[in-house]
């Protein structure tokens, strides 16, 4: 058989098309890989000892307290949320009782705070509506008290906790904190637990794009079309473009793998 520019382009196409079956069977064989139970014992150990450190505490211009916490700690993966021994964990077990029984490996992210409300004097007055009771009310806490029988009636607490997700400057980096705080200044947080789930990307996708690159050594802009196939890491992608010299629309096929550096 004689090589000719034709069979050139047939056997390239065939190389790449080679090359890109053998990319997504070795794609799906290690995601399904990373999935299995067995490779994260790490994020198990790591979820049956949930509490987190406090990284700053301190009180705004109110007198507010605020509880920062990292926001990216205790970050395990859903297939240890699948594991028995974690999800036995008293933690997981409680809070899918809580919702009704969903799955723990349903779980995007699950926060409990320690929190306490101190009052060290409270001054009675007499109540207006019934006089043979004594009332305490301020915006967070009302109650009655009757001394005839030591009897404490219609407590309500009313506080507001707020969550606050930002990013937090430092030098050349930003870490990702959560700011919690109360309504109140009288309210104190004692410790968190808190966990979050690392949901992969899809394994597979498609993306369609129109570019203008420009050629340093020739001055011209380049328009293009294409169409990126992706499998975990690995693409594939076809391009048509406009070549600078005789105007002619080119075809363009490239096959790589793409890993995020920072």
């Amino acid at each position: 058989m004689n090589f000719t520019f034709g069979n050139w382009k047939l056997y390239a196409f065939g190389l790449v098309s080679i090359i890109a079956a053998v990319a997504i069977l070795l794609a799906i064989h290690f995601y399904k890989l990373s999935a299995q139970p067995g490779l994260v014992l790490a994020a198990q150990k790591v979820l049956k000892d949930p509490a987190v450190p406090l990284l700053d505490t301190f009180r705004d211009k109110h007198g507010v307290q605020h509880a920062e916490i990292a926001a990216n700690t205790n970050q395990v993966s859903r297939a240890a949320l699948k594991d028995t021994a974690v999800k036995s964990d008293s933690i997981i077990k409680k809070v899918a009782a809580d919702l009704n029984g969903i799955s723990p490996d349903r779980f995007l992210e699950v926060t409990q705070e320690n929190l306490q409300l101190k009052a060290s004097v409270m001054k009675l007055t007499k109540d207006i509506k019934n006089l043979a009771l004594l009332a305490y009310k301020d915006s967070a806490v009302s109650f009655a008290y009757d001394p005839r029988d030591s009897t404490l009636r219609n407590l309500l607490v009313n506080l507001r906790i707020n969550e606050v997700k930002y990013s937090k400057r430092k030098f050349l980096s930003e870490t990702p904190v959560y700011d919690f705080y109360a309504n109140d200044p009288r309210v104190t947080f004692s410790g968190f637990t808190h966990f979050s789930v690392a949901v992969p990307p899809p394994l597979f996708g498609l993306t369609a794009d129109v570019r203008a690159a420009y050629l340093i050594s020739t001055g011209a802009i380049v328009p293009s079309v294409g169409v990126n196939a992706r499998l975990g890491k690995w693409y594939l992608e076809g391009r048509s473009y406009i070549a600078p010299r005789s105007l002619k629309a080119q075809q363009l096929i490239s096959f790589g793998y793409k890993q995020t550096l920072f």
